[in-house]
C-alpha cells in the first residue's frame, strides 16, 4: 500500500542514512552555519545530543540541525513503545530525524516549530510513524504552527483512530505517506487548516470506509488559504477530502491541484460553505469494483453553517475510462446554496460524456463532452468557440520566446516555467485541453 516517493540520497556516517537532500534543503537545514556545524557533511546524527538533556558533545544546540530520535532512547522495530522518545526528541527543539524503522507512538503533541524528518516513503529503508491506540498527532486547543514535515510514513496497522488531529497552520507535508486502516477514522481530522501546503503526499484509505480521508471541519479555528498539490488519494469510502465551515463561517481560498483520485468510490471532493477554491487538474481513477456511489465533486451548503458557497472554479477535470458513476452520481454536482461556478475543459479519458448537474446555479460550463443538466442559468460554450489555451507536457517555450519578456510565470495556464522552458507540472490529462 506504500507509494514511491522519489528522492536524491544524502548519505550519513554511521547510524544513520539516507537523510534526502531536497528534504533537508525544505526543512531549511543547509542554510544554517551556526557554531560547530557549518559543514552539514560532518555531522552524525547518531552521535547528536540535546542540550536539554545533556552536556552537547557534538556542537549541536537547541534548535540547531538535526538530531537524532534513537539518542532519545526510540527503538524503531515496531513493538516497543517509542512514544515518550519521540516526545522528547520534538521537545527538545529542532529537527527531529527518524531513521529506518517502525517508531510504535500514541497521542503525540505536535509543538510550534517542529520539524521531523524521515529517510524513506518507501521500500526497506522507509521511516514510519505507527499508531498503537488514538490517534499518532494532536495539538493543544491553540494549535501549532510553522510545522514542517518531510518523508515520513503515518500508518494506523496498530489500531487507534484519526492519524493527526487538532488545528494547524503555516505548515507543510511534503513527501509524506498517511495510511488509515480503520474505516471509521480519518487520516487528518482537523478543526482549523490556515495557510498549510501539502505537497506529493499519498494518502490511503479503505473503500469501505464510513469516515472521509481528510476532514476539516472548523471548530476552534479557520479553513482556509492551503493547498494540496501533485499528491495522491487511493480508495476512499466516504470522500477523499471533505471540507466544511460551521456557525456562519465559511471555507476560503483552497486550492487542489494537480491531485489524482484513484478508486474514489465514495467520492473524492466535497466542499460545503465554501468560497474562492480553486480545482485544477484532479484526476479520477481505476473504479475497478463499480462506479462511484456518491458526487466525486460536490460543492454546496453546510447544514450548521448557511453560509453560501460562491466563485469557485473546476477546471480541466478529467476522469477515466473504466467505470462511470452510479445511476443519479454525477462527475460533479452543485448543491443548493451555491452562488457563481466555473466549469471549464472536464474531460473524459475516451471521449465519453462527464456529467455535470448545476441546480440551476448561476455559472459558466466550457467544454464540448460535458452533460449538464439544470443549466438553465448557467452559460455553456462550446470549447471550439472561444479562445483557451492549450496545456501541454514537458518542453515549453521559455518566457522571452513566448514573447512575455522575463516573466518566470504563465498567467494563461498559472503554471511557473522555469527559465530553460520546462514546466514542472505533472499533468494527468496527457496534454489534452
Amino acid at each position: 500500500m506504500d507509494p514511491y516517493v522519489d528522492g536524491s540520497g544524502l548519505t550519513l556516517p554511521e547510524s544513520s542514512s539516507s537523510v534526502r537532500r531536497r528534504q533537508l534543503l525544505a526543512l531549511g537545514t543547509l542554510a544554517a552555519t551556526t557554531t560547530g556545524l557549518s559543514v552539514l557533511s560532518g555531522f552524525n546524527p547518531g552521535n547528536a545530543q540535546a542540550a536539554v538533556s545533556a552536556p552537547a558533545q557534538t556542537g549541536v544546540l537547541k534548535g540547531e540541525l538535526v538530531v537524532n530520535v534513537k539518542d532519545y532512547g526510540a527503538v524503531g522495530d515496531g513493538i516497543a513503545d517509542d512514544t515518550a522518545s519521540v516526545q522528547a526528541a520534538i521537545n527538545a527543539g529542532g529537527i527531529s530525524y527518524f531513521p529506518p524503522g517502525t517508531y510504535k507512538v500514541s497521542g503525540l503533541s505536535a509543538v510550534s516549530g517542529m520539524q521531523l524528518l524521515g529517510a524513506a516513503t518507501v521500500g526497506l529503508g522507509r521511516s514510519r510513524l505507527r499508531a498503537s491506540a488514538g490517534n499518532i498527532f494532536g495539538t493543544p486547543a491553540n494549535g501549532v504552527y510553522a510545522t514542517k514535515v518531510a518523508g515520513l510514513v503515518f500508518d494506523s496497522f496498530g489500531g487507534g483512530g484519526d492519524l493527526l488531529t487538532g488545528v494547524w497552520s503555516l505548515g507543510k507535508f511534503e513527501d509524506c505517506c498517511f495510511i488509515q486502516y480503520q474505516g471509521g477514522a480519518s487520516c487528518f481530522n482537523v478543526t482549523a487548516w490556515v495557510d498549510m501546503l501539502t505537497i506529493r503526499c499519498t494518502f490511503d484509505h479503505l473503500e469501505t470506509a464510513t469516515a472521509p480521508t481528510f476532514k476539516a471541519v472548523n471548530g476552534t479555528g479557520d479553513l482556509a488559504q492551503s493547498t494540496f498539490l501533485a499528491s495522491r488519494f487511493t480508495n476512499s469510502g466516504n470522500y477523499s477530502i471533505h471540507l466544511e465551515a460551521t456557525s456562519g463561517t465559511v471555507v476560503e481560498n483552497f486550492s487542489i491541484r494537480d491531485t489524482n483520485f484513484e478508486g474514489p468510490k465514495g467520492g473524492a471532493i466535497r466542499l460545503l460553505s465554501v468560497r474562492n477554491t480553486s480545482i485544477e487538474h484532479a484526476g479520477m481513477w481505476d473504479f475497478a469494483n463499480g462506479g462511484a456511489t456518491k458526487h466525486l465533486i460536490y460543492i454546496g451548503t453546510s447544514p450548521s453553517a448557511g453560509a453560501v458557497s460562491s466563485n469557485n472554479e473546476i477546471s480541466h477535470y478529467v476522469r477515466d475510462a473504466s467505470t462511470g458513476p452510479a445511476a443519479d452520481v454525477y462527475d460533479i454536482k452543485i448543491g443548493p446554496g451555491t452562488e457563481f461556478t466555473t466549469v471549464t475543459h472536464p474531460r473524459h479519458q475516451l471521449n465519453g460524456s462527464i456529467f455535470i448537474d448545476m441546480l440551476d446555479t448561476t455559472g459558466l460550463v466550457i467544454g464540448d463532452n460535458a452533460t449538464v443538466n439544470n443549466g438553465t442559468f448557467a452559460t455553456l460554450i462550446s470549447s471550439r468557440s472561444v479562445k483557451f489555451p492549450r496545456v501541454t507536457i514537458g518542453q515549453r517555450p521559455s518566457p522571452v520566446a513566448a514573447g512575455r519578456g522575463s516573466l518566470t510565470f504563465d498567467e494563461s495556464h498559472g503554471v511557473p516555467i522555469y527559465s530553460d522552458g520546462i514546466s514542472w507540472r505533472k499533468l494527468s490529462d496527457n496534454g489534452l485541453a
